[in-house]
């Protein structure tokens, strides 16, 4: 009776706000194409004539940015994000497409709130006790609910809304769905709680300990106009371990004394935007350290796994299609749980 009153406890606490962030998930997952409708120049120009270093060249020296994004399959052009959270479209010419700016579109609101709420550093403290109260909202709703005895009534239609019928509705659904709804509550927790969950992962697989290396450059800074990409790409090429390697991302150094940092995706990686990195010194493109997911740890490359796992990278539409469905499960079991304890409250008050 304890975990009865419990999970509803949970579900009145948590369980609306499982339900909207559950469900921008879900609109998330389709975020390319929604972008697509909305701007849909976008797409006007996909093939390139200009080489990476030279559009590189042309973003960097119109703009300060933090980040600039390549293009991909699903996204074919350059995303530069700058520190107001404003994104820049340039196509894989270096022509610039359109701006997007933070929270003035539909999408970017969405984004927002999946991932902090709109309240920026509070909200994503929310977001840690609300991902694991959301788990233990599930747990006692199983031991609870979890039906005594499977039957092919229970799968029966009916829709003559009554205490039995929701009750059902809310059991069988929950009661299927919930390993599914595991997915997406279990790999947030382990993006939210990051260094617990590596630390889990690493101690479960004994990974080997890695020290961190000191990152100096040269004594000599260069100035951050100064751009050299030809030279910093081709030199980030020149590695073996890189040579299959896909460019997608690279850091836009912010202070005279940082260094250059490339970022790469391994063709067995299953991070959209991979997790290998190349620290370059911007005077003379001498790199300086090498991060390869190649050699590192079991429980680390299992803890990179966790975002494309989450936003379904993997799995193909299939995958997709299975995390549009659970994110909108949370809704149909709030709504489905509500009107049972309604009818429940209506039949008590007629005894």
């Amino acid at each position: 009776m304890k975990q009865v009153k419990l999970h509803k406890f949970l579900a009145w606490t948590v369980g609306g706000w499982l339900a909207l962030i559950s469900l921008s998930g879900s609109f998330l997952l389709f975020k390319s194409t929604f972008l697509h409708w909305q701007y849909p120049q976008m797409l006007t120009s996909v093939s390139s004539s200009v080489s990476k270093a030279a559009v590189l060249n042309t973003i960097t020296t119109s703009k300060v940015y933090q980040t600039i994004m390549f293009p991909s399959a699903e996204a074919p052009y350059y995303q530069a994000f700058d520190a107001n959270g404003d994104i820049d479209y340039w196509d894989q010419n270096g022509l610039f497409i359109v701006t997007r700016y933070y929270l003035s579109d539909f999408i970017s609101v969405l984004e927002q709130w999946h991932m902090n709420l709109l309240l920026n550093d509070i909200g994503y403290q929310l977001l840690n006790f609300i991902s694991l109260l959301s788990l233990f909202l599930i747990i006692t709703g199983l031991i609870s609910w979890w039906p005594k005895h499977w039957s092919r009534r229970l799968f029966r239609v009916n829709f003559q809304f009554n205490l039995r019928i929701f009750r059902q509705w809310h059991t069988v659904m929950a009661s299927i769905g919930f390993l599914f709804l595991l997915i997406p509550i279990l790999t947030s927790i382990g993006m939210l709680y990051k260094q617990p969950s590596i630390k889990t992962l690493q101690l479960l697989f004994n990974d080997p300990v890695m020290t961190k290396a000191t990152l100096a450059t040269k004594s000599s800074p260069r100035a951050l106009g100064n751009q050299q990409w030809d030279k910093w790409l081709s030199s980030a090429r020149k590695l073996e371990t890189m040579k299959g390697a896909e460019l997608t991302r690279v850091y836009i150094r912010q202070s005279t004394d940082d260094l250059v940092v490339l970022r790469f995706k391994q063709a067995d990686e299953w991070h959209q935007y991979g997790r290998n990195f190349v620290y370059l010194d911007p005077n003379t493109a001498e790199i300086k350290k090498v991060k390869d997911t190649h050699l590192i740890g079991a429980g680390l490359r299992w803890y990179q796994r966790i975002y494309p796992i989450h936003t379904a990278n993997v799995g193909g539409i299939v995958f997709k299609i299975a995390l549009l469905l659970v994110g909108i499960l949370p809704i149909l079991l709030l709504v489905t749980g509500a009107m049972y304890r309604k009818q429940l409250q209506k039949r008590a008050s007629k005894k």
